[in-house]
């Protein structure tokens, strides 16, 4: 049992990592504009080791195979996958279908929970409530103004990229059973991510265009995805899957596109019309029920 203020310093965090990711999908946007997908993945990686690696130097060491395994595949679902997959799934769909179907994640967690960490079942009023957040999610990415454009290939992407998210909570919540230190344990799914990425770019190659890429707001894209979108929010979302459980934690995500609707509001000017507001209330209720009778895992 974690204490009350554990308990409030999780959700604090999931919070502020969700806020940060909601401007994600812009500034990545505007990063593809100058690398391809698999460029802006390696860079946000090598930026996050470099960040971590000045915040806490000391590394941590070889754990044994089966732990190493855990942060192997904590790094190939949780960063590998999830950016690979979200960075091509946005050159060939919007992304607003993205983060629809990202929403998806919180159910993979829930399905998956029970049977590979053996947890309790989440209660039926759980999957209700995640009905209606990713209702709300739709209407409020949508806002009343945008049109559902479908796109085979990329929408595949993108709910390739929910399942991946899913699954990753499951793991970031077994390896934060081995009592490790935060920092390294992220910093070490990272490094194993950037080996994956590498292979990856031996084959790609990189694509950068040059001219765009010395432009300040390709620049503060990338800096914004590497510094806050990767280093500080995988702390910060490691630390309150440790807190509140990768089910509790996760529900979190539909939070996502009321972060991107009010920086869309602030930055781009976009109207915020009643459909939207609509969406707004679907999510923080469902939200709501996800957190009754809850099992925790």
């Amino acid at each position: 049992m974690i204490s009350p203020r554990q308990e409030l310093s999780g959700h604090l965090a999931a919070l502020c990592a969700i806020t940060i990711w909601g401007g994600a999908f812009v500034a990545a946007q505007v990063a593809l504009k100058a690398v391809s997908p698999t460029a802006l993945m390696f860079l946000r990686i090598i930026i996050a080791i470099i960040v971590t690696t000045i915040i806490h130097p000391r590394p941590l060491g070889w754990q044994g195979w089966k732990t190493e395994g855990y942060y192997m595949l904590g790094g190939l679902l949780g960063i590998f996958f999830y950016y690979y997959l979200q960075n091509a799934a946005l050159t060939y769909t919007s992304a607003s279908n993205v983060s629809v179907l990202c929403a998806l994640a919180p159910i993979v967690t829930a399905l998956a929970a029970p049977l590979l960490l053996r947890a309790p079942r989440p209660h039926g009023l759980f999957y209700f409530g995640c009905a209606l957040a990713v209702a709300g999610s739709v209407l409020t990415v949508y806002n009343g103004t945008a049109v559902l454009q479908l796109n085979p290939r990329g929408d595949t992407l993108a709910l390739l990229n929910a399942v991946m998210w899913g699954l990753y909570a499951i793991v970031s919540k077994k390896i934060s059973s081995f009592g490790h230190s935060l920092i390294p344990s992220v910093r070490k799914m990272f490094i194993y991510a950037l080996l994956f990425s590498v292979i990856l770019l031996l084959f790609q190659g990189i694509q950068v265009q040059t001219e765009a890429l010395v432009r300040w707001d390709v620049l503060g894209s990338i800096a914004y995805l590497g510094i806050l979108g990767s280093a500080l929010s995988y702390l910060l979302w490691n630390y309150a899957i440790k807190q509140l459980g990768s089910v509790r934690a996760t529900t979190y995500i539909y939070l996502e596109p009321l972060v991107t609707m009010a920086v869309a509001a602030a930055m781009l000017g976009d109207p915020i019309t009643w459909i939207a507001l609509l969406g707004a209330v679907l999510i923080i209720g469902g939200l709501f029920l996800t957190k009754l009778k809850q099992a925790g895992s």
